[in-house]
């Protein structure tokens, strides 16, 4: 049986913290004087960087389908029988990720970390002992490049653990006064006393008999990085240079919204800033941000990717209530999705493409939206739906790991985000890569019983429909770099009968006009294009029922779900 080593999840921490990861958080230390004699002690002070011998990477032709794919990498693919998905078990299944036709492979993070999720770094220049070693980290990125793929490593700049020797030393000098040049005091927000702005994103630490106050704005466990200091950014450019030379073809950078607290402008400057050091040390990089505000619209998508860095474009906060998900589940929405696109993309500046996805480990799995359509025909319809408008739209869209296979999970009434990252399904019996379940996870709802080997040779598996997106996308570059516009609305006009479920968007690429169709309905459909559009010839396109279609002049037959793409006579 396999046994499980994920370690716990952090538990709520009271407001005084102490220095020095041995002591019982809240208690007082006498262990740490305040003074710059035990600040600079051999004991007391922490090891800053790492080099690594540049690895080559291979010449490889990459691949052209310009789509992302989003690991979490402990519930991926176990090699070991540990129970913990690792670096060797994404190199054991990169056949199967080429074969989907992925492009990038984003790695959240794979440090040191007191959590299962990893996003509050412990040593920004280790792997994680559960995940491997740093030569399991390059060989994968070796054996990626050689399939056309990039590895893309989550990097978390805005905030380290609050048990990073990092930070502990960091408390200690400014507790102490040590100012010295090797110094830590700077590279994180400390004050003497607890500000009176915004207090509650301030926690309290005890270090040498006094309390220092430190800015969190996710958690008391993760300290906010001072991305003022010359010092502190000198040091993250160490890292970025230490993983680029480990191997590593680009940077998500996680949070880059909070960077700076509520300052969109500092926020972007400093993406700028962290995308010409990382081109300057591999002009092919790939790099991407991340940005989740509350608030988050046209504006916002215009602000940041003026920084040049491509940008996670959250399309169910840029429209409301509606999303790709939402389009797909509802009726009378096909032809709305074309006017968000068009939205985005004439608001993403610095030649950046858009990133879209259904969803991500932040988000509930996009198999429980569409649980209402309890006919089984109906649901896989829909749910090839939703993966042809984001796989057939402008930019870079990214899958998360399993929803090809319509992997379930959804965060539940136990209010953890451990159920949207359970393990990935490979076979559904005899299944030796399997992962268990991480810490937290309690999820007994629908849940898909088949894995990737299973359906791979079911030609209406979603798998193979998410096969065949990515292919038909890699056959033709408008879908990544055409202009996209919304053709004659939702409604289209054919003698007595209006179709309201069928969305029309124009593209213009390299001098000629295309038409991209989707029909929502899980019927067939038999409609006229506008008298705008004129006459088009059928290029391609993906049938979900078996239906072929039927493109005569401005006559269109369609099949149920279907997605057409049609270049004008």
């Amino acid at each position: 049986m396999r046994k499980s080593v994920w370690r716990g999840l952090f538990l709520s921490c009271p407001f005084l913290l102490s220095c020095g990861g041995s002591l019982p958080e809240g208690s007082l230390s006498s262990e740490v004087p305040p003074s710059s004699e035990a600040a600079s002690s051999p004991s007391s002070r922490y090891e800053f960087g790492k080099s690594i011998d540049p690895i080559s990477l291979p010449e490889a032709e990459e691949s052209k389908s310009g789509v992302g794919y989003e690991i979490f990498v402990g519930s991926f693919a176990d090699s070991n029988g540990d129970g913990i998905g690792d670096l060797n078990g994404i190199r054991n299944h990169l056949d199967y990720l080429a074969s989907l036709g992925v492009t990038y492979l984003w790695l959240t993070p794979i440090h040191p970390s007191s959590t299962y999720h990893h996003y509050d770094v412990e040593d920004y220049f280790s792997v994680a002992p559960e995940f491997g070693t740093m030569e399991d980290f390059s060989s994968l990125c070796v054996e990626a490049k050689k399939r056309g793929m990039k590895v893309v490593l989550d990097m978390v700049l805005n905030h380290a653990s609050k048990k990073s020797p990092w930070f502990q030393a960091a408390l200690k000098d400014f507790a102490s006064g040590y100012s010295a040049p090797d110094s830590y005091k700077d590279d994180f927000v400390f004050y003497d006393a607890l500000p009176s702005s915004s207090p509650s994103r301030f926690y309290g630490a005890n270090c040498g008999g006094k309390t220092v106050y430190y800015e969190a704005n996710f958690d008391s466990n993760m300290p906010e990085f001072n991305l003022d200091s010359p010092s502190l950014r000198k040091r993250q450019q160490q890292i970025l240079s230490y993983w680029l030379s480990a191997g590593a073809s680009g940077f998500r950078f996680d949070g880059v919204y909070y960077y700076y607290y509520q300052n969109d402008l500092k926020n972007v400057a400093y993406c700028k800033a962290l995308r010409e050091f990382v081109l300057s040390k591999r002009s092919g990089a790939y790099l991407v941000g991340e940005v989740w505000p509350s608030s988050f619209g046209n504006d916002t998508i215009s602000t940041y990717s003026s920084s040049g860095m491509a940008l996670f474009n959250f399309l169910s906060s840029v429209t409301g209530s509606s999303s790709f998900v939402s389009y797909a589940g509802q009726k009378k929405k096909a032809g709305v999705v074309f006017s968000d696109i068009v939205s985005v993309q004439s608001k993403t500046q610095g030649g950046t493409e858009p990133v879209f996805f259904l969803s991500n480990h932040d988000q509930d799995r996009v198999r429980g939206y569409f649980s209402k359509y309890k006919d089984p025909t109906e649901r896989l319809l829909k749910r090839k739906l939703a993966s042809s408008y984001l796989l057939l739209t402008p930019g870079t869209p990214f899958l998360y790991y399993g929803e090809e296979i319509d992997l379930g999970g959804v965060r539940g009434n136990a209010n953890t985000d451990a159920n949207r990252r359970l393990p990935f399904i490979w076979k559904e019996n005899g299944d030796e890569a399997r992962c268990a379940a991480p810490d937290g996870a309690d999820y007994s709802g629908d849940q898909a019983s088949l894995g990737a080997i299973d359906v791979e040779n079911d030609p209406n598996s979603l798998l193979n429909h998410y096969k065949a997106l990515i292919s038909l996308r890699a056959k033709y570059p408008l879908f990544q770099k055409g202009a996209y516009s919304r053709l004659s609305g939702s409604t289209l006009e054919d003698g007595e009968t209006f179709i309201r479920t069928v969305g029309v968007g124009k593209i213009e690429y390299g001098g000629k006009t295309y038409y991209l169709i989707h029909n929502e309905d899980v019927s067939p459909v038999s409609f006229l294009l506008p008298e705008e559009a004129g006459e088009a010839a059928l290029l391609d396109g993906v049938y979900p029922d078996g239906q072929a279609p039927s493109v005569s002049g401005r006559r269109i037959q369609m099949g149920a779900c279907a997605s057409l793409l049609l270049e004008k006579k």
